[in-house]
């Protein structure tokens, strides 16, 4: 499919969309100054789209105007959500339509009877069709599923998997690799196929023994799965869904624990995060061991979270691997896009590599991973974690710190803290460390919003603020919209509500 695109670029000397050439097109879509003929003409575009898969349309969309609206014409999307309902004890089915490349967006609940007409429909008037195939807690041997993939399967292009359902590996990649043979992603978020002895005792068909030669990207635990039965699945499992995919590309989250499949299969530079083993029966030697085979590894990451106490490294853990963590983003210096970080006032501060020129997001949490207080109290609770109280150690940077050598690109700063209020906010941000970032973004939580005066006394150059304003109530945010007035080169505010 690719090969089209290239041969298309050739033809018209247009610039190359293929995979290993996408930065001749322009990251802002500047338009081409001197056109071909032949590059502007719908009917010889239409005949070289039609052909093209999806994920190259969106690159060619990007060229000029007219190559955006023929490639427009030729993309359709669904995202067809199949799950069990606990409210009816029945399989829903709900639709979302999504209509070229402006993402308008209707949403309706339908009748199975009624999907298979609606998709044709869509057909009749564009070329092809896309679909993102959501299966929450439905069995893969359901019938309305299994008819529905049989007459549009091809059409999947993503799939978004999250099953509670006792399933193995050997009957999921036979339901992929026979209905979905042109799957492009695939979201693995909350699964589980069971130990060795549970796969053997399902007695499955044979495996197709084929693979997916267009899917290009895998993500694992975008949620957080049931902690026992994903700490339960062997390597083989892991092995076995990157083996789906000859051509992959990027793998956009992986287990830590499942460290040794990176090192195994050879795939480690593909991944471009990494989610941490939140289970309170993994020790904290164990992740120190997991992070030094990471490091070893010299991933190419995208996006760090530094690993926060008390689930996931305990503080004396932490402070023996401070050498690995500064090398994992070492190695990710040219590549690490956003990172997460915490106050290490206390470990006698993280060391950061210099040059990280590829940050553009700067994310400041708090030291646990959850707040605990009386929100998270249950939880914290079920998962063995003492609410003892901690003073805690505020500072993010040593005082004579030179932060535009660290982060000498960084865009958006995102502060996520639980106890910051005007009375401390001097201890997380002393002025002579954070004036020297000239960011035009910010994101603040809702206990950060207390904050703002401060904030716009600091970040001068501001455009563009998000506030969380989901747990305040109405006086709280007339105080933070008159805080607001602070920053002097705002352009744009996002009221943010549970992250919409």
């Amino acid at each position: 499919m690719a090969s089209l695109a290239a041969e298309a670029a050739h033809i018209f000397e247009a610039p190359s969309i293929i995979e290993g050439e996408k930065s001749n097109v322009s990251e802002n879509s500047r338009e081409i100054s001197m056109e071909p003929e032949a590059l502007s003409n719908a009917l010889i575009l239409r005949s070289i789209f039609r052909n093209l898969p999806f994920h190259d349309l969106e690159v060619c969309s990007n060229v000029n105007q007219v190559w955006r609206n023929e490639a427009e014409l030729r993309m359709h999307q669904f995202n067809v959500q199949f799950f069990y309902s606990d409210m009816s004890y029945e399989e829903t089915i709900i639709i979302q339509e999504v209509i070229g490349l402006q993402r308008d967006t209707k949403k309706y609940k339908l009748d199975f009877d009624d999907l298979i007409p609606t998709v044709k429909k869509a057909l009749n008037r564009a070329d092809r069709v896309r679909i993102a195939l959501h299966m929450n807690r439905i069995d893969i041997s359901n019938p309305k599923l299994i008819k529905f993939v049989k007459t549009f399967g091809h059409f999947v292009f993503r799939l978004n998997y999250e099953v509670s359902h006792l399933v193995s590996f050997q009957g999921f990649s036979n339901f992929v690799c026979k209905y979905l043979p042109n799957l492009e992603e695939m979201h693995m978020d909350e699964f589980w196929f069971g130990t060795p002895e549970e796969e053997l005792a399902l007695n499955d068909t044979p495996s197709h023994n084929k693979q997916l030669r267009e899917l290009k990207m895998i993500s694992f635990f975008k949620q957080e799965p049931p902690f026992e039965k994903r700490m339960g699945m062997c390597s083989d499992t892991f092995k076995g869904i990157l083996d789906l995919a000859p051509n992959l590309e990027t793998i956009e989250c992986f287990p830590l624990e499942r460290v040794d499949v990176l090192g195994e299969t050879g795939k480690a530079k593909l991944v471009q995060g990494i989610q941490y083993p939140h289970h309170s029966a993994v020790m904290g030697h164990e992740v120190r061991s997991w992070l030094k085979k990471l490091a070893n590894l010299k991933p190419c990451l995208k996006f760090f979270d530094l690993p926060r106490s008390p689930r996931m490294l305990p503080r004396n853990q932490f402070q023996l691997s401070k050498r690995e963590l500064y090398s994992i983003m070492e190695s990710s210096r040219k590549t690490l896009e956003h990172i997460v970080i915490f106050p290490t006032q206390k470990f006698n501060y993280l060391k950061y590599p210099s040059g990280m020129s590829a940050v553009r997001i700067l994310e400041l949490a708090n030291e646990s991973n959850y707040c605990e207080n009386s929100r998270k109290e249950k939880y914290l609770e079920q998962m063995g974690i003492s609410q003892k109280y901690r003073k805690p150690w505020r500072r993010f940077f040593p005082a004579r710190v030179d932060l535009r050598k660290i982060f000498p690109n960084l865009e958006q700063i995102r502060i996520l803290l639980e106890d910051i209020k005007p009375e401390n906010f001097h201890l997380y941000f002393p002025f002579r460390t954070f004036q020297q970032f000239h960011v035009t973004q910010l994101y603040v939580n809702n206990e950060a919003s207390t904050c703002l005066t401060e904030l716009a006394k600091l970040f001068h150059y501001v455009t563009n603020l998000t506030v969380d304003i989901t747990f305040l109530k109405v006086k709280g945010l007339e105080k933070a919209v008159e805080k607001m007035n602070g920053f002097l080169q705002l352009r744009e505010i996002v009221l943010e509500i549970d992250s919409h």
